[in-house]
């Protein structure tokens, strides 16, 4: 959402009742006028602020890993604010810092070391941000931390003689000495004064209040405050979960206004309703913590499920909140032992593994660890096994081996072989069997990998899907190849391109094809290997995949440079620009490598 609203701020006009192609269109509008470059970079910046913004699914992001992606986003955003900014000064403010989770502050100092803009980026948080993270932002020339501490009483006592105008000078003193510097208690102090006369007996904390403020309000302003209060500081009425007719909601909420509870934002939320947010983050809390544990598990229920259907195509954008108010509704029930316990922590369970497989895919690989993890947590507590299972634990083990390739995770994938082994052949299997394979592969135990290839075909055949045949096929020709077996290499290929020719499974040809030209050129027969990546290049275009097009093109420039031809040069150059809109270390060194 930070970074949409920045979009939206430096002129993409993107609205949440904006589809998808309309977004992803508005973005490659800003950045086509912002950039000054060549038509492949403009393209990739476009597809990497959609990803981040949209969280949308970028087709290369399976082939890189967390670090390569966080440089590439932080590339990309870099590009877009120096595009726009030139030499003109900005400040761009980031509220609540302190919610942020890990992927994003990376990201923000992944910008501070490479930003070359005068730009101020304002990051304001509580005080549990520099607890959890105290090195946070450290360390570096052209960044500078500010604790705010409270207000002298001198300047408590100024605070409150311009708020309360006309008060004795006991009125003031009591201020000063009771809210002990803290200008949020100083206002909240004075604006119960004014709602209910200076003989008000004030609450000794702010907390108090704010809840006696809250409480002299009507019940139905009160209820929609603190439905409110569930979605989080920022709020739309219509996804409250109150039955209280529209004309009631209107008169609540401009008398939330009034008594400065809320106030109404310039944003539009999923569905393009008015956004109301709380003036302050502790009005939300309190409001919160004054709401019993059932009703918050109902709210919690309604929001998650009006916000996935509220917004539409977009909803992997939202798929992470969705989740999260899923998984809070579970676990309030679970605590007052509601009788929809059970109901709720199924949907909680497929919302969290749904929005894992969407970080997954688009390389977030910390993130979907986390949201693997809670979905097993909550998994266990309500008793689910078999299969759904299985997949989750799994995809958490092969994430977790990409994020962090080390004897820990290859055990784990261990263990998730053998949990779904039990549940017959899937094609979860094939691929835990696969990149278990792959890994014994890079640690030179080829026994060990040919016996898990050689599990995972019969397998995939069992199956009785033509595109996951194709892949275990295609994929078993590892390690032959690794180990310099090339005609045996050459026979697994030769078998899984027959076999996709004749199911029509074309997935994994364009790889499959490359690798064949590859093995060619191995065994010097170099017309061959030009003619099967040629073959490669009319695939790729039929199937029109960024990572298809790069490496048909990358292994018909290694035909042409083993044939000595004189197109070799702009084919390699065709290659490396591809390389290059595919973003990220991994494509470019492939592609180095061969020139």
């Amino acid at each position: 959402p930070q970074v949409l609203a920045l979009l939206k701020t430096y002129g993409a006009g993107i609205v949440p009742t904006d589809g998808l192609d309309a977004a992803r269109t508005k973005i490659e509008a800003i950045v086509t006028g912002a950039l000054d470059s060549d038509e492949q970079e403009m393209r990739s910046t476009a597809r990497e602020l959609a990803a981040l913004a949209l969280a949308d699914r970028a087709d290369p992001g399976s082939e890189v890993n967390p670090e390569e992606r966080r440089h590439e986003l932080a590339r990309a955003i870099r590009l877009y604010l120096e595009g726009r900014l030139r030499s003109t000064s900005a400040t761009i403010v980031l509220e609540d810092l302190h919610w942020g989770e890990a992927p994003l502050l990376g990201l923000l100092e992944k910008l501070l070391d490479q930003l070359r803009s005068p730009l101020l980026l304002v990051c304001l948080a509580r005080p549990e941000l520099m607890d959890r993270l105290p090195t946070w932002g450290a360390g570096r020339t052209n960044a500078l931390a500010l604790r705010l501490g409270p207000l002298s009483a001198s300047d408590a006592e100024h605070l409150a003689r311009e708020l309360l105008k006309d008060a004795s000078d006991g009125r003031v003193r009591e201020i000063v000495e009771r809210t002990e510097g803290n200008p949020l208690f100083v206002e909240e102090y004075v604006r119960m004064l004014a709602e209910r006369g200076s003989d008000a007996v004030v609450p000794p904390t702010l907390q108090g209040v704010i809840a006696a403020r809250l409480d002299a309000t009507s019940s139905t302003l009160k209820r929609l405050l603190q439905e409110a209060s569930v979605l989080g500081r920022d709020f739309w009425l219509e996804a409250l979960p109150g039955a209280t007719s529209s004309s009631s909601r209107a008169t609540d909420i401009a008398e939330a206004e009034r008594r400065d509870l809320v106030v109404e934002t310039r944003r539009r939320g999923p569905s393009g309703a008015t956004t109301y947010r709380f003036t302050h983050g502790l009005i939300r809390d309190v409001a919160y913590s004054s709401l019993s544990k059932a009703d918050r598990s109902r709210a919690h229920d309604h929001y998650a499920r009006w916000l996935a259907a509220a917004a539409g195509e977009r909803a992997q954008e939202y798929s992470e909140i969705v989740a999260y108010h899923a998984e809070r509704a579970f676990e309030l029930a679970r605590e007052v032992n509601a009788p929809t316990t059970t109901e709720l922590g199924r949907r909680a369970f497929e919302t969290l593994t749904a929005s894992a497989g969407g970080a997954r895919e688009r390389a977030d690989f910390l993130t979907a660890l986390e949201l693997y993890d809670r979905a097993l947590a909550v998994a266990d507590a309500i008793g689910v096994t078999g299969t759904e299972r299985a997949l989750a634990q799994g995809m958490a083990a092969i994430t977790r081996l990409r994020w962090d390739p080390s004897m820990s995770s290859i055990s784990e994938v261990d263990r998730a072989i053998e949990a779904t082994r039990g549940l017959g052949p899937t094609e979860h299997l094939v691929r835990l069997l696969i990149w278990r394979g792959s890994t014994a592969v890079t640690l030179d135990d080829v026994v060990v990998a040919r016996a898990l290839f050689a599990e995972a075909v019969p397998v995939a055949g069992a199956t009785g899907d033509p595109d996951v045949l194709a892949y275990a096929l295609w994929a078993s020709s590892e390690p032959a190849g690794v180990i310099g077996q090339l005609d045996e290499q050459r026979r697994i290929l030769e078998q899984a391109l027959e076999h996709m020719r004749v199911s029509g499974a074309v997935r994994w040809m364009v790889s499959c094809l490359a690798d064949i030209s590859a093995n060619a050129i191995e065994r010097g027969d170099v017309d061959a290997a030009l003619k099967t990546a040629e073959e490669g290049v009319a695939t790729a275009e039929r199937t029109g995949r960024l990572l298809d097009r790069f490496k048909a093109a990358n292994a018909l420039a290694r035909g042409l440079v083993a044939t000595g031809d004189q197109e070799a040069r702009a084919a390699a150059e065709r290659a490396f620009a591809l390389a290059r809109e595919i973003g990220g270390p991994g494509a470019l060194a492939v592609d180095l490598a061969a020139w």
